[in-house]
């Protein structure tokens, strides 16, 4: 199940903490949902398509990445707009015509994942050499 902000405040909640959040809850859970959307696997590659692409339907989604079911991109698109990232258009036509394209908030998202990717690249002998130290 995919949490959302009032999710977990719910589930929070559930387990007796009635209390107000401090901002710093508020901005580590933030940080926790970010954190939820970028570690799965589709959901990175399901942003960086759709950020080159501009909008496509879902088998041209689904022809664009490698190796994942149409089940799991389903629930990859749905998590991503229940989560505000993807933006899907639907209209009302035989056949049925959807569309999915990245929303702002997707968007912003992107570019935040261009400098982490970036970061990455320029750091990525000493993180290496850093893991290999540490297997040894």
């Amino acid at each position: 199940m995919q949490l959302t902000p009032r999710l977990e405040i719910r589930k929070i909640e559930a387990m007796g903490q009635k209390k107000k959040l401090t901002p710093d809850q508020i901005e580590e859970m933030g940080a926790a949902f970010v954190v939820q959307i970028i570690a799965d696997k589709w959901n990175l590659f399901v942003i960086r398509i759709l950020a080159e692409k501009d909008e496509l339907r879902f088998n041209q989604l689904h022809r664009e990445l490698d190796g994942v079911s149409q089940k799991v991109l389903s629930q990859t698109l749905k998590n991503l707009e229940n989560s505000g990232i993807v933006d899907r258009q639907a209209f009302a036509e035989v056949p049925p015509r959807v569309l999915y394209s990245l929303s702002s908030l997707g968007k912003s998202l992107h570019d935040a994942l261009q400098h982490l990717c970036s970061w990455a690249k320029d750091n990525f002998d000493e993180l290496n050499e850093a893991h290999a130290k540490s297997k040894r």
